[in-house]
């Protein structure tokens, strides 16, 4: 059974749009692999959902969905797992979080259409030499 094993406990960054995660987050992943789990590390700094401000009013970008936007920030940021596979845990992770079929497909579709350039952003920053 997909699902997150722990409640977030994140502090607002001096921005007033960042958080900062204070405690790891775990998420059993669903599926055929039963024992996979994500786990989100204390230190990450994650902006919510990265919602247009025009659709706030329809979708708040700290609102139901917010482990699971925390989940696909880390997903897309260590880029472990491909993109397609990174948005299907979101719609996932939202589905567990209880969050509407319309509010789930409409998310979806926008990381679909709108994801490319935030995960070449991180494959860049991935490829850097520290």
């Amino acid at each position: 059974m997909s699902g997150f094993l722990n409640p977030i406990r994140a502090e607002d960054s001096d921005d007033g749009y960042h958080r900062k995660l204070l405690e790891d987050v775990v998420y059993h992943v669903g599926g055929l692999s039963s024992t996979d789990k994500i786990v989100v590390p204390a230190g990450f700094v994650w902006d919510g959902g990265s919602v247009p401000r025009i659709f706030w009013n329809i979708v708040d970008p700290w609102g139901s969905a917010s482990k699971a936007y925390l989940l696909h920030d880390w997903l897309y940021h260590t880029q472990d797992r491909s993109r397609l596979v990174s948005d299907a845990i979101l719609m996932e992770a939202m589905e567990v979080l209880g969050v509407g079929w319309f509010k789930r497909k409409l998310i979806y579709n926008g990381v679909r259409i709108g994801g490319w350039y935030a995960w070449n952003q991180n494959k860049k920053e991935l490829a850097q030499p520290k």
